[in-house]
């Protein structure tokens, strides 16, 4: 299996903003997330394997392809992963209600 690319962290970048605000110091109720992480033929952004949660920060560039993204949302979906999807306005510009829509995501999958 390939590695993963190197990942981004430019300043401004939607994933390296998230990454930072929560993600990356088990502040999301102490579950660790791992950025760049190869699953099958896919790199998803972020994911939390204790949860089968995975996080994607979506640009709009890729919400062209918004036939592959379903289809990757779906082929993970089958592995039983639960995916969550943000565009990067979300994540630009409501991160609170992001952060709390993962927050509850991962308050949900414990309970489960």
């Amino acid at each position: 299996m390939p590695f993963a690319p190197e990942f981004s962290y430019e300043p401004g970048t939607e994933q390296a903003r998230l990454w930072f605000a929560v993600l990356n110091r088990n502040m999301m109720k102490g579950y660790q997330f791992y950025r760049q992480y190869p699953i099958c033929q896919y790199i998803v952004d972020f994911i939390c394997p204790k949860l089968n949660l995975i996080i994607e920060i979506d640009g709009s560039a890729q919400m062209l392809k918004a036939k592959s993204v379903n289809k990757k949302r779906d082929d993970l979906e089958r592995l039983g992963y639960r995916v969550l999807i943000f565009t990067e306005t979300e994540v630009a510009h409501h991160l609170d209600e992001v952060i709390a829509h993962i927050s509850a995501a991962v308050l949900s999958a414990v309970k489960n």
